[in-house]
């Protein structure tokens, strides 16, 4: 979980909770510790991510065990378009993969698909996906696997996930770049 603590400051979850100030420069583990992820992992296991976009449409995505991928609903015409990968070939058509965990809508009117594999960025007007994920070597390359992300006033979104905390400037229709701002476990960068 990735929530805003003030300015240029953020909340990081995971196991273990960390307060990151941008503006400073500092990362402060905080002194809470999850014991029983069982417990958690049982009462979110069927949360469904939302998303409404407009009047009629909803975005969303389902934590089941079959991965429903991407689902647009049109509420008002009672239909539904899957975006559902059935290959490992990457294709602008389909997500990476179908294990969708969470949803964001961005203020350029994208949705940031969180996936086991890394990140999609879907433009639902164009209705294609940009895939990420991370390159080992890469150090430009999104950090980690199943990342979540929040976007500051700026635009800068931030991405954290098991393995730290990244950013990048993501304009539209362009490619983006993910340097890390520190390391779970490390110092900062």
């Amino acid at each position: 979980q990735f929530i805003p603590a003030g300015p240029y400051e953020f909340y990081v979850f995971d196991i273990f909770m960390h307060k990151l100030n941008l503006e400073k420069g500092i990362v402060k583990k905080m002194p809470i510790k999850v014991d029983d992820l069982t417990y958690l992992l049982k009462e979110y296991a069927d949360y469904h991510n939302t998303i409404p976009w407009n009047d009629s449409i909803l975005f969303t995505c389902m934590r089941t065990t079959d991965f429903a991928g991407l689902v647009k609903i049109n509420v008002v015409k009672k239909e539904a378009q899957l975006f559902k990968t059935s290959t490992a070939k990457l294709s602008p058509e389909f997500p990476q993969d179908n294990a969708i965990l969470f949803l964001m809508k961005d203020s350029y009117k994208r949705i940031w698909c969180s996936n086991s594999s890394g990140l999609d960025i879907f433009y639902p007007n164009k209705q294609i996906f940009e895939h990420y994920h991370s390159i080992e070597g890469d150090t430009t390359s999104l950090l980690g696997q199943v990342p979540r992300f929040c976007e500051a006033p700026d635009h800068t979104f931030y991405i954290s996930s098991r393995a730290g905390v990244c950013a990048t400037k993501a304009f539209p229709c362009t490619q983006a770049f993910f340097p890390p701002i520190f390391y779970r476990g490390c110092e900062c960068i």
